[in-house]
């Protein structure tokens, strides 16, 4: 970050990014120095809300640079996909978000992008393959795993015909697990 820190967040790098949670949980920006002073105490007493919003902002600039970052020299052998709905604290909107993580080739897990989308539709997910592929990411994983989300695996057909495809376990078994009795 270009910007210089407040002294509070020198002494701990954490806050900006416990603001970001509280936030994305609800808290509003006027509330947030009264929540961060029951979670630290004093010593962060009189955030004012412009600090807080210093820190979204340097959240959200964070953000758009993770997600625009160039995946020329990243492969991946699996890649999962799934969207998690949202409701907006403002408006009541449910909002999508859409994330897609990859396992490399000596087992480790990387999220690879993180987007919002109105629902689970196979253009959105579409735009976010081509988004990736534009980002340089070329290398075909052997295997993408989602959820029964219809929308992934049109866009996936469409964007790299050749990869295999698997419904997740987990939710296949939560699925069966939720239409059984509860005594079961």
């Amino acid at each position: 970050m270009s910007k210089i820190l407040p002294p509070y967040m020198r002494r701990d790098p954490k806050l900006g990014d416990t603001v970001a949670l509280l936030y994305l949980n609800g808290i509003s920006t006027s509330k947030m120095s009264d929540v961060l002073e029951q979670y630290y105490g004093e010593g962060v007493s009189g955030v004012s809300v412009s600090s807080v919003t210093w820190m979204l902002e340097a959240c959200e600039s964070e953000y758009k640079e993770w997600n625009a970052c160039r995946l020329d020299d990243k492969c991946y052998v699996y890649r999962w996909a799934d969207g998690i709905y949202f409701t907006l604290r403002s408006t009541g909107e449910k909002l999508c978000v859409l994330a897609n993580i990859g396992v490399t080739p000596d087992g480790a897990k990387e999220v690879i992008t993180i987007s919002s989308g109105q629902r689970k539709s196979s253009l959105t997910w579409k735009e976010i393959l081509l988004d990736l592929q534009s980002r340089g990411l070329s290398h075909l994983p052997k295997l993408a795993i989602t959820d029964g989300a219809l929308g992934f695996w049109s866009a996936l057909r469409e964007v790299y015909p050749h990869i295999k495809e698997l419904r997740c376990w987990v939710h296949k078994i939560r699925n069966v697990l939720d239409k059984l009795p509860k005594s079961v």
